[in-house]
């Protein structure tokens, strides 16, 4: 028996356009018939249909595919992170073999092949051979895949959302923080990636706890509490909170890079103390 293949993406957003690009696969529009999508299949040759396509649009676009003969269709494929197999049921049902293949990656636009290279892979399906063809597309795309089982699957996407949508939502806050220090958004935003690029190629390069930088590594309890003070004048109550959760964080990598006991009780102390 031939191994099964990807036929096609469905799903023009940045995800799918830069997918169907890496992969050299036909691109169809999100709203496809399955008339239109067996079309495409019969033109292209039977393989696997990847569903990059919002959340929403998952169940409806199963419902829809299950229409298409199994001898064509030889696989449904999601890409969401925060979804199991569940959500493509109605093909399932229908006989067809489906699973989920979620590149741990951001797009918020089309980026090239290169994308993909390096990254992690979150794979799952409801036979072992389309499971075994995802794992062969995530290998052809440079990346590594690793089974995530249905019942991880909250807490993976969680941690992924914390990673990458948290890194851009901390920036905004400390933009927010800098504009209020007399900075343009635009010349905040400037600073601010270079430091974050650091962190994290200190990151990739030393790994944790190593990569720690800054006052809490260091245990300078004064600028702790200077930074604090700021944080708790009116309007600044989000940023602060932010600020004491992700030092708690870093408090305890300082405390695996030999932060001195006591230090890191008043440090403690001061981060888990509620604003007034």
């Amino acid at each position: 028996m031939s191994q099964m293949r990807a036929a096609l993406v469905l799903g023009r957003g940045a995800l799918g356009r830069t997918l169907a690009g890496a992969l050299d696969l036909p691109l169809l529009p999100g709203r496809s018939t399955a008339a239109e999508v067996e079309q495409a299949l019969t033109q292209s040759g039977s393989g696997i249909v990847l569903l990059a396509l919002p959340d929403s649009a998952l169940a409806g676009a199963a419902a829809e595919l299950a229409l298409i003969p199994p001898r064509q269709l030889q696989g449904l494929v999601h890409l969401a992170g925060g979804h199991t197999l569940e959500v493509l049921r109605a093909a399932r049902d229908a006989g067809h073999p489906v699973g989920s293949m979620h590149p741990l990656q951001a797009f918020s636009s089309v980026r090239s092949r290169r994308a993909f290279a390096g990254v992690s892979f979150a794979v799952d399906a409801s036979s072992v051979p389309l499971e075994l063809a995802l794992e062969r597309m995530a290998r052809r795309l440079g990346g590594t895949p690793h089974h995530l089982a249905a019942a991880d699957r909250p807490l993976y996407h969680a941690a992924a959302v914390l990673a990458g949508n948290g890194l851009v939502a901390l920036a905004a806050l400390a933009r927010d923080l800098l504009c209020e220090a007399g900075w343009s958004s635009s010349d905040a935003v400037t600073a601010l990636v270079p430091l974050m690029r650091g962190a994290l190629d200190g990151l990739d390069r030393e790994g944790l706890p190593a990569a720690l930088s800054g006052p809490l590594r260091r245990g300078e309890e004064e600028v702790v509490r200077l930074h604090l003070g700021a944080l708790s004048r009116p309007g600044r109550e989000r940023a602060r909170r932010a600020y004491q959760v992700l030092g708690l964080s870093a408090l305890d990598l300082a405390r695996e890079l030999g932060l001195e006991p006591a230090r890191g009780e008043v440090l403690q102390g001061m981060l888990e103390e509620v604003s007034a």
